[in-house]
C-alpha cells in the first residue's frame, strides 16, 4: 500500500517539476489526467517534445486511489508493475526533456563541498562494484572528517561549558556535587589521606596518589567525552537513532563482520544526507 502510494507520488513530483520548468500553474487541474494533458500540450507546443506512458501513469494513480479511497488490498504483482511503470516514466521523461540519465542522478550531487562530494561518489562506486568494506571505510572517514570540522567551528560544546571549569579536574569533581567517595567507608580513610595530604615524602606513596588521581581524571574525561559527543550530534539536528545504526554498521565493518548490502546503502546514504545538510 505504501509502495504504490509512493510510486504515484514520484509520477506527480516529476509532473510538477515539469510544470515549474514550463512556468504553468497546474494547482487547479485536480486530476492526474488533466495535469498530464496540460503539461504534454505545453511541451509539444513550446519545446517540440511529448510525454510518454500516459496509460501507465494513470494506472498507477488508479491503484493508489483504490487503496486510499476504497481500502482495497493490492497484490505484489500490482506493486511490481507500478515500480516498472514509474521507473520507466521517470527515466524516459528526464532523458527526453532534460537530457539527463535518471540512473546517474544521486543525492550526492547536492553536496556543496567538492572534497566530500568526490569521496562519497567513490563510496557509491564501490557499492555498485560490491566492495562493501571499501565503501563503508570511505564513508566513515568522510563523516568523521566533516564532524570534526563542525566541532572545531562551534557545534561541539566543551566540558567547561557543560560542567564548569572545576568539574574538569577529577580532584575537585566530587566535592563539587557534595559527593565524597573517599569517605563513604572508614576503610577508605588511608586513600583520603593520600588525596588530602598536601605533601608526601615517601616516593612510592606519591606515585600511588598520582596514579589514583590520574585514573579518576581519565575515567571522568572518557565519560564526559561520550556525553559531549552525543550532545553535539543532537545539536546538529541529526537523528540519533539513524546515527546509532550507522555507528553499529561501521563497527561491524571495522571488526570484519559481514555487512548486508541494504545496511551498507543505508550507511552511505546517512553520510550523504549529513553532508548535504551540514
Amino acid at each position: 500500500m505504501f509502495a504504490i502510494h509512493h510510486f504515484d507520488l514520484c509520477n506527480e513530483f516529476i509532473l510538477r517539476i515539469l510544470s515549474d520548468y514550463l512556468k504553468i500553474d497546474i494547482d487547479k487541474l485536480v486530476t492526474m489526467e488533466n495535469i498530464y494533458d496540460c503539461i504534454n500540450k505545453n511541451l509539444e507546443k513550446n519545446h517540440e517534445n511529448t510525454l510518454t506512458m500516459k496509460k501507465e501513469v494513470l494506472r498507477v494513480r488508479q491503484l493508489r486511489n483504490d487503496i486510499q479511497h476504497l481500502a482495497e488490498t493490492k497484490t505484489r504483482d500490482s506493486v511490481d508493475e507500478s515500480f516498472v511503470w514509474t521507473k520507466n516514466f521517470l527515466s524516459e521523461t528526464t532523458k527526453t526533456i532534460f537530457e539527463i540519465d535518471f540512473d546517474t542522478i544521486s543525492l550526492s550531487d547536492l553536496i556543496k563541498d567538492d572534497r566530500f562530494k568526490t569521496e562519497i561518489k567513490k563510496s557509491e562506486k564501490f557499492l555498485e562494484e560490491g566492495k562493501i568494506c571499501d565503501a563503508l571505510t570511505i564513508s566513515d572517514s568522510i563523516f568523521e572528517s566533516r564532524l570534526g570540522e563542525l566541532k572545531r567551528i562551534g557545534y561541539k560544546p566543551s566540558g567547561m561549558e557543560l560542567l564548569g571549569s572545576s568539574a574538569m579536574d577529577g580532584r575537585s569533581l566530587f566535592p563539587l556535587y557534595g559527593i565524597d567517595p573517599w569517605r563513604t567507608k572508614d576503610s577508605y580513610d588511608p586513600i583520603w589521606g593520600l588525596k588530602s595530604e598536601p605533601r608526601i615524602d615517601n616516593e612510592e606513596l606519591q606515585k600511588v596518589k598520582d596514579e589514583i588521581l590520574s585514573s579518576v581524571n581519565n575515567r571522568f574525561s572518557e565519560y564526559t567525552k561520550n556525553i559531549i559527543d552525543v550532545i553535539s550530534i543532537f545539536g546538529m539536528g541529526v537523528n540519533y537513532i539513524d546515527y546509532s545504526a550507522f555507528k553499529r554498521i561501521i563497527q561491524m565493518n571495522n571488526t570484519k563482520q559481514d555487512v548486508q548490502v541494504a545496511d551498507a546503502k543505508f550507511a552511505v546514504e546517512f553520510v550523504t544526507y549529513f553532508l548535504i545538510n551540514h
